[in-house]
């Protein structure tokens, strides 16, 4: 997988969200659960899978599929810089990525350190990340010792997959994986990973 080196170091957590509510388009800082869609969930989880205290994880990879606009951002870990860990401070930035790839639409740029946009849909991220893949459903198998380094976790936001894209991850074979027998949003699902994952170092 190309993206699990930058830099000389081996990225050894991928996450994959797939988004539903949020589009690439300008909204207001003052209205981020409202106005176009929920970004306000969407800063969570970048913030859930970068920011510990006083540091970002270097070894971590972040793609967002944002199925209304047809557009994935990859985040990069080792190459980010100015994240913060309020939620207006991270929708400043998405913003700031939204409103230059409008006005520039160049596909493949870093809009913003360590921060990419490209055309993929679901597979062709599936097929970039190229790692055994792990999909977060309700009604998987409770089974932790599945979070494990070097596995692409798959996630959806707050709404459930649609019936295509969970077909779609099908043809990657995943363990369907439940990790609380609660209902948990996406971000604190990222956070038990990466808690997961800590604990084994």
């Amino acid at each position: 997988m190309e993206s699990t080196e930058h830099e000389g170091r081996t990225i050894m957590r991928i996450f994959f969200v797939i988004d539903h509510s949020v589009e690439l388009k300008d909204f207001s800082l003052n209205a981020l659960s409202s106005e176009n869609g929920r970004v306000d969930l969407v800063c969570k989880l970048i913030k859930d899978s970068f920011l510990i205290s006083n540091s970002i994880r270097k070894d971590t990879v972040l793609y967002i599929f944002f199925s209304k606009s047809k557009k994935t951002i990859m985040f990069i870990g080792n190459q980010l810089l100015y994240l913060n860990p309020d939620e207006r401070s991270i929708a400043s930035i998405l913003k700031k990525v939204f409103l230059l790839y409008l006005k520039e639409k160049i596909i493949g740029k870093e809009y913003s350190p360590g921060i990419y946009l490209y055309n993929w849909n679901i597979e062709e991220v599936l097929k970039r990340i190229n790692l055994p893949v792990v999909l977060l459903l309700e009604e998987g198998i409770m089974d932790t010792t599945k979070i494990r380094q070097n596995v692409a976790f798959v996630l959806s936001d707050h709404t459930n997959f649609s019936t295509e894209e969970i077909d779609i991850i099908k043809n990657y074979n995943p363990f369907i994986l439940k990790i609380s027998p609660y209902s948990l949003h996406t971000d604190q699902c990222i956070t038990i990973i990466h808690n997961k994952l800590d604990v084994m170092l």
